[in-house]
């Protein structure tokens, strides 16, 4: 049993428990006293247990069994704590923000939104072995991720580690003010599975900005050093030894099991243990130190609970589903959440001005940065849990714009990252695009300010519009076609075309400056939508009357060029040179899956337009599985030989969205009848697919196969895998 006191790392063994009873015998003197605290207990526990139902389990060898006594403490609901937070780009907000989980590539990390910043992260494994936890890894004998998190004030993980042998709680909760960003507590809870082997505990803590000390105090250790925003202090409480040393790469850690520096970046704390264990890190910023603001113990147990149940609650209000699975999508997605400072790369050997990006991330254990293609879809869920949030990253992201008005697709800041990426994809080529995702909640934003000039969005707008409008210009000087207003993707190597964000999908063999890309054009076509409509909310009438414009000749454009009256579709343009025979090359690639929809997706094409029939019917029939839209048909990979079984024919989730979606919002379904039956179709079968494997595996999978609904790749993959939650809650 744990005190309410200071922690101890470890079970505690029989010959201490029968001490325990012995020292705990009342006197005689006192039985009238205890006979009182009986009666007094008796009644506070029914008080108690209302309170802290949700209080932590035993199973981790929690406080649980005290905590009944602590009753619950006082703090703000969800509501109070977000507004209190003020807009996105004012100091209230940067204060409020200052710390949170922001280390995706470690199973449990925090730190702050500052270029050098002090770290702590949580290492676990075999001492003898040194097989060490520590960076997520593509791994199937480890399940983990947030299953509560709300981006803001706390957040709760559970990680089950089969080679370990290990079941663990990691949770935080944070306690800023608007001085130096606050402090905040952080907690690890386990339970071992098998207690034959003892197992290694290991907080470490690192600076990125000078040195930090370590000093012994009663039952544990201080930890002191200092950022920009002010010193700190972080107690550890529990017996452990402590490693001191100076390392090159203060973000990795190389369990050591000894070192004394005297100036020392990375200090880390080790325990061996058996059975069930706490670990708990104070972490108090120089205003709030020894004014008893943190919670530890039985009141951190019932605050946590405490916050688990509001946001359950504010779950199924914002979200419309009280269900586990989407609430561990969304926090997974949001608790993966990264900050990062440093340099970036480019293809012709120059670097990069230093740049800071705060962003989501496709999965923590394979790809922990962040996607420029992938960010877009990230937002459309993080805006209806926090649209402060959404903004926050968005304007993240365009800061990553170059003076040309490029973004760099892949965002490597700095060695960290860095260390995650096989090197032929570190550097970036200046004219390589990514589909402009980030403008779909965007438009989002100006549509709402638009219907509900109430809504606060008129100042973000403002903010973003020089950027959008440079980063507009720039598509239509890079990925220009060879005709008036169409458009082929730069970057085409081989069967591949990265750029694009479908990998493997098969594109037009000849690799010709004729050949075009139906795909791009229609998501040029969702920009100058986009920047029509952002165009009239920030009053810029002559840039609205000149986007409409462009939207009128880029849909013409889509139809003369991109049409094929034989089969009633779109497609790319081949570009192919006339056959040897002398007779013309096919005028339109043949192939059936994603590129064919885009028109589609993007609202491109009007809902009562008489080619929406035959395209919906072939998706219904080419494409539609059991589980949601296949990527490529059939027959099409047939014709195709040259491919990685990525994009040709898995079932991705980010476009099968975007054609729910699109059914709803554009009046495809209102307008059409079979359109009508295809959504009915496709969205429960995508929600069943999802939530079968979840209960398959415990994980969310990048793509699906599309014959068995199983998950494929990387896993787990929360991030535009989380669509899932809009999908359940627009059901």
């Amino acid at each position: 049993m744990k005190s309410r006191g200071k922690a101890k790392v470890g079970s505690t063994d029989k010959k201490s428990k029968k001490q325990a009873a012995v020292n705990a015998q009342p006197t005689k003197r006192s039985l009238s006293r205890w006979v009182f605290a009986l009666i007094f207990v008796t009644a506070v526990s029914c008080i108690g247990m209302i309170i802290a139902t949700s209080s932590t389990s035993d199973e981790y060898g929690s406080w649980g069994d005290l905590c009944w006594l602590a009753g619950s403490p006082g703090i703000t609901t969800y509501d109070d704590a977000y507004n209190q937070r003020g807009e996105v780009y004012s100091n209230t907000y940067n204060k409020t923000m200052l710390w949170g989980s922001y280390r995706p590539q470690t199973y449990f990390g925090i730190r702050s939104r500052e270029e050098k910043s002090f770290l702590f992260s949580f290492a676990w494994g075999y001492l003898a072995s040194r097989q060490i936890r520590y960076t997520t890894e593509d791994d199937s004998s480890i399940v983990f991720g947030w299953n509560r998190h709300d981006g803001s004030t706390f957040g709760s993980q559970q990680i089950t580690d089969l080679k370990h042998r290990v079941k663990l709680e990691t949770s935080f909760i944070k306690y800023p003010n608007p001085t130096d960003g606050g402090s905040w507590v952080a907690r690890i809870q386990g339970r071992q599975m098998d207690t034959t082997r003892p197992l290694l505990l290991s907080p470490v803590f690192s600076s990125q900005d000078g040195y930090i000390t370590a000093d012994e105090i009663d039952n544990g250790y201080q930890i002191k050093g200092q950022t920009a925003t002010g010193k700190f202090v972080v107690t550890v409480y529990g017996d452990y030894k402590a490693v001191s040393r100076n390392v090159k790469d203060e973000w990795n850690f190389q369990f050591s099991g000894a070192g004394k520096s005297k100036k020392a970046n990375q200090i880390h704390l080790f325990t061996e243990v058996r059975g069930s264990f706490t670990v708990e890190v104070v972490f108090e910023s120089e205003g709030d130190h020894g004014k008893n603001i943190v919670e530890r113990g039985c009141t951190y147990s019932n605050s946590l609970a405490m916050r688990k149940e509001q946001f359950e609650r504010r779950f199924q209000e914002k979200m419309g589903s009280a269900e586990e699975m989407p609430m561990y999508a969304m926090s997974n997605l949001i608790g993966g959440m990264g900050y990062w400072h440093g340099t970036g790369l480019i293809d012709d050997g120059r670097v990069m001005e230093a740049q800071e990006l705060f962003s989501a991330v496709p999965s923590r254990s394979k790809f922990p940065r962040g996607f420029l293609w992938d960010e877009g879809f990230h937002q459309l869920v993080i805006a209806r849990w926090d649209p402060h949030l959404s903004q926050d990253v968005i304007l993240s992201w365009l800061s990553q714009m170059t003076e040309s008005g490029w973004i760099p697709r892949e965002q490597i800041r700095g060695d960290e990252p860095r260390s995650r990426v096989p090197r032929e994809f570190v550097a970036q080529n200046p004219n390589f695009a990514n589909p402009p995702t980030l403008l779909i909640q965007v438009q989002n934003f100006a549509l709402e300010q638009q219907t509900s000039p109430t809504e606060p969005r008129a100042t973000f707008l403002n903010l973003v519009w020089p950027r959008l409008t440079k980063w507009y210009t720039w598509f239509r000087e890079t990925q220009s076609g060879n005709s008036t207003n169409t458009f082929k993707w730069v970057g085409k190597k081989g069967y591949h075309l990265l750029t694009c964000g479908l990998d493997d999908y098969p594109r037009s063999k000849c690799n010709t400056d004729g050949e075009k890309h139906v795909d791009l054009l229609s998501w040029m076509i969702l920009m100058s939508d986009t920047m029509h409509t952002i165009a009239e909310v920030v009053g810029d009438t002559t840039s609205a009357t000149s986007y409409h414009a462009d939207g009128v000749a880029l849909r013409e454009a889509l139809r003369e060029h991109h049409f094929d009256e034989s089969r009633g579709i779109y497609a790319d343009v081949s570009g192919c040179a006339p056959k040897k025979d002398g007779k013309p090359s096919r005028k339109h690639v043949s192939f059936i899956g994603y590129v064919t929809l885009f028109p589609l997706l993007t609202g491109a094409i009007k809902a009562d337009a008489p080619e929406v029939t035959n395209i919906v019917d072939i998706v219904s029939t080419q494409l539609l599985s059991d589980y949601g839209l296949r990527s490529l048909s059939k027959a099409s990979l047939k014709k195709w030989p040259r491919h990685d079984n990525y994009w040709t024919g898995p079932i991705w989730i980010n476009l099968n969205y975007m054609m729910v979606r699109a059914l709803r919002i554009y009046g495809y379904a209102d307008a059409n009848e079979h359109a009508n039956e295809l959504l009915k179709q496709l969205q429960p079968r995508l929600i069943d697919a999802i939530s079968n494997e979840y209960q398959r595996t415990g994980k969310l999978w990048e793509n699906y196969d599309p014959d068995t609904g199983h998950g494929r790749g990387t896993a787990p993959f929360t991030g535009w895998t989380s669509l899932v939650v809009l999908l359940m809650g627009e059901n």
